[in-house]
């Protein structure tokens, strides 16, 4: 859960480098108005690359809110109001509604939506700029609670703009307490440090390193995160949550001279995952990985493939691991499997109600999980990585063929 708050680290310390990047000699102050135009298209092209359709479009519109920022001087009063309002108003929102949408792709059929989508908005607002309609941004403008120190805190941003962020931080914190993930705490975090440039940049004399700053360090968390989940998809196994074979291999690569690699498989999954379903297999799949992800002993457990795990064991041998694979093997064991019968009633039956679900229980199966388990250490015979898995899986035949349910060398 720590990681979640990495996020939030990035803004803070733009915040406290402020100082020191707004004391830089005039000789970098270039370099200092590229960096958020240099961090987006970074991101936005590594958004493209890994084809992440929310990080692309919300570096999109981060980047056409600096675009406005920096607009804000050279147009007229009505016009700067007008920017101000539809940024400070519509990207919250716009942030929001990318969480809806599921990742498929950005140019597709979808991804044109989301465009299109986005377009709607320029013209609508360049349209309620040309046409100089004052009735509906003094409506939107207006301070509807009328509370005096709030209008002093609101720094020329809208009470209907400052609503919208409100319950768009109040919805994003919501969905990452019910489901942490980075993507959705980089989103609540690029939000806050988003509001706070807007706020700055309606002051009568913003300065100019400090929207570079504040956008060029939210481009980098965007980017961050856009990596990290790349890396998740490449190395992490979305089923179990354990790291993939490729993880697993990268591993092998670090290893030194004394390691000892264990090879695990669920006993009789095939025949189990065609009697009962797939669905139920993968959630005996996702219970024998949480058990063997809990492995003692240094171990680095992954999934390997199927329902194949392994464990790595660096600077141990089979003699010193055998301990710690016996208790995971004991633990799955211990851990009967409830199997839900077909006819069990999706809802609860209302009280006093003389139903058939009221009257018959749906039926249920406990069924006993077991795995067996093959170890094999680095040797002389066994100088390397592929050789030490190639006598693990045999000694995990072994096991297999001596009645499964055990660990063998």
């Amino acid at each position: 859960m720590i990681f979640l708050f990495i996020p939030f680290l990035l803004p803070v310390l733009a915040i406290y480098s402020l100082p020191s990047f707004l004391q830089v000699p005039a000789a970098y102050q270039q370099l200092i108005e590229l960096f958020p135009y240099l961090a987006l298209g970074v991101g936005v092209l590594l958004a493209l690359r890994f084809n992440r359709s929310r990080v692309f479009f919300s570096l999109l519109l981060i980047l056409g809110l600096y675009l406005v920022l920096g607009l804000r001087p050279e147009v007229n009063e009505f016009t700067d109001r007008w920017l101000i309002l539809a940024v400070s108003l519509l990207l919250p929102i716009d942030l929001l509604l990318l969480s809806f949408f599921k990742e498929r792709g950005i140019f597709t059929i979808h991804g044109s939506v989301r465009f299109a989508f986005l377009a709607i908005q320029i013209v609508l607002v360049w349209w309620l700029i040309k046409e100089a309609n004052l009735s509906w941004l003094n409506w939107l403008e207006n301070n509807w609670l009328g509370i005096a120190w709030l209008v002093g805190i609101q720094q020329g941003i809208s009470q209907s703009a400052w609503l919208a962020f409100t319950l768009v931080v109040i919805w994003q914190s919501v969905r990452l307490i019910r489901k942490p993930c980075l993507i959705e705490s980089s989103v609540l975090a690029t939000l806050l440090v988003v509001m706070v440039a807007i706020g700055q940049g309606v002051g009568a004399s913003p300065s100019a390193n400090f929207s570079a700053i504040l956008f060029g360090f939210v481009a980098v968390l965007l980017v961050v995160t856009l990596v990290q989940e790349s890396y998740g998809m490449a190395y992490m196994d979305e089923l179990t949550g354990l790291p993939g074979r490729r993880a697993m291999m990268a591993s092998l690569m670090s290893l030194g001279n004394k390691y000892s690699i264990a090879m695990l498989d669920i006993d009789h999954f095939k025949k189990f995952n065609d009697t009962h379903g797939h669905d139920v297999g993968d959630q005996v799949l996702r219970m024998v990985a949480a058990r063997i992800g809990q492995v003692k002993g240094g171990g680095k457990p992954a999934r390997y493939g199927g329902e194949e795990f392994a464990v790595i064991f660096p600077g141990k041998s089979s003699a010193d691991i055998m301990v710690y694979l016996e208790v995971v093997r004991q633990q799955i064991e211990a851990s009967p499997f409830t199997i839900r019968g077909q006819d069990r009633p999706k809802k609860k039956a209302k009280k006093g109600a003389k139903s058939a679900a009221k009257i018959r229980k749906p039926a249920t199966k406990k069924v006993s999980v077991t795995i067996s388990i093959g170890v094999a250490e680095r040797s002389d015979k066994c100088r390397t990585a592929d050789r030490v898995m190639k006598s693990a899986d045999k000694a995990l035949y072994r096991a297999k063929s001596k009645g499964r349910n055990q660990v063998c060398q």
